[in-house]
């Protein structure tokens, strides 16, 4: 998988808290990571219920990769959350914790 260097200097020092899965109003299954300053990134899935199980303790994001459908947040102590995305572009928006847009693709 190929480096997202936009997405990884967003994301990079945040530790992830939780990885919730829902269904947005379209009717579309999305995965909703909060982080520990109160953003949070939203992703939707290719697959129902494909969120990824967060490693217990595994530190701030590192790095993100991602090709064609595939997403990777890797973790400073070696866990990875991987998504599978709905489509190549338009999966993945992140909001800091007042709300305001930082990152969409």
């Amino acid at each position: 998988m190929h480096a997202n260097r936009m997405l990884t200097g967003v994301l990079r020092g945040r530790r992830p808290v939780t990885v919730t899965t829902a269904r947005d109003a379209a009717g579309h299954d999305e995965a909703v990571v909060t982080f520990d300053d109160g953003s949070r990134m939203t992703v939707l899935l290719a697959d129902p219920g494909a969120a990824p199980v967060l490693p217990a303790d595994a530190g701030a994001v590192r790095k993100v990769r991602q090709q064609d459908l595939d997403l990777a947040l890797d973790l400073e102590r070696g866990g990875t959350l991987a998504f599978r995305t709905a489509e190549e572009t338009s999966s993945v928006l992140v909001r800091a914790g007042d709300g305001t847009f930082e990152y969409s693709d």
